[in-house]
């Protein structure tokens, strides 16, 4: 099911135990939250709107180049014009939230002898990720992430780009952004989608 939250974000969640508890009341149990990288809006409110995804919907096929412009849907009963008066009308923006790559997971770091730091994530992907041998495939026709370093105030103080999920972040570097070498990093990864941009980032304090 999608549950909308106050901001009118949505997060989709499953239930293995759905009981009728009262007339229109169920009680969910062993949930599966923030799934297909709705992670972050898995924040819900008492009276959010629930719909069940079901063979009932079908994905609309948008053009990307429509992200971020208002539209209007017009939904008739079928058999029906659109012109039908008692046709839904919804104003809506499309986001495009398909093709945003999620945020990856296990953000870790290390330091190396001579002060350089190796910072490293385990890969999320939207496409052919239910494979159990090796990485899973990166959903994109090329891999790229991007690497951000961040001081206590939450401003970037140094992008990293790389075809792999990792990310190596210089001792030189460390001591002209910090002014010595810090002893943790505020690290945001992201991956970049060559339709989308940048997606879901994982903020992660690593400790070296």
């Amino acid at each position: 099911m999608a549950v909308r939250d106050a901001d009118g974000e949505w997060e989709i969640v499953q239930a293995r135990d759905v009981t009728l508890v009262a007339p229109d009341v169920f009680d969910l149990r062993m949930l599966l939250r923030g799934l297909q990288g709705t992670e972050t809006e898995a924040v819900q409110v008492a009276g959010s709107t629930v719909v069940r995804l079901d063979d009932a919907l079908s994905r609309l096929d948008m053009d990307p180049n429509e992200r971020g412009a208002s539209l209007v849907f017009v939904a008739p009963t079928p058999g029906m014009p659109v012109s039908d008066v008692n046709a839904a009308v919804v104003d809506a923006v499309f986001a495009d939230v398909w093709a945003r790559p999620f945020a990856p997971v296990h953000v870790r770091g290390a330091r190396a002898a001579a002060g350089d730091v190796a910072i490293r994530w385990t890969p999320r992907t939207r496409l052919g990720g239910d494979a159990w041998q090796g990485e899973p495939a990166s959903g994109e026709a090329v891999a790229a992430w991007r690497t951000e370093f961040l001081d206590g105030a939450g401003a970037v103080r140094r992008v990293i780009s790389s075809e792999i999920p990792e990310a190596i972040y210089p001792a030189a570097d460390q001591i002209a952004d910090f002014g010595a070498l810090p002893a943790e990093l505020a690290v945001r990864v992201r991956q970049v989608s060559s339709r989308y941009g940048p997606g879901r980032g994982r903020d992660s304090l690593v400790r070296l």
